[in-house]
Formats: structure tokens, sequence, C-alpha cells
């Protein structure tokens, strides 16, 4: 059938923008979610050394 190549092309190009733009949006969460881990554990170190801190002022207050 004539023009059956020229819908082909445009689904096949279709799908591809579709990919490309899923791909993008997934790297993108990807990366926030990233970017969420990081900050997460820098408030668990955070965390840690307040708990070390009030530890060693304890001990120091006790001598």
């Amino acid at each position: 059938m004539k023009g059956d190549g020229y819908i082909s092309n445009e689904i096949i190009e279709l799908f591809t923008e579709m990919k490309d733009d899923l791909l993008k949006s997934v790297a993108h969460k990807k990366i926030v979610i990233e970017s969420h881990l990081h900050v997460f554990e820098n408030d668990q170190a955070v965390e840690n050394l307040i708990t070390e801190i009030k530890t060693l002022k304890e001990e120091l207050n006790s001598k």
C-alpha cells in the first residue's frame, strides 16, 4: 500500500521520542533520589556525631 513506509517511519519516530523522553525522566528522578539519599546519609552522620559529642561530654564531666 502506498504510504505504508511513511506511517511506519512516523510510528518509529514517535516511539523513539517517547523512549527518549522516558529515559530523560527516569535519569532525572534517579538524580533526585540520589541527592535525597545523600542528604539523609549526611543527617545520619550529623546525628551520630552529636550523640558521640554528648557521650564524650558526659565522660569528661564524670571525671
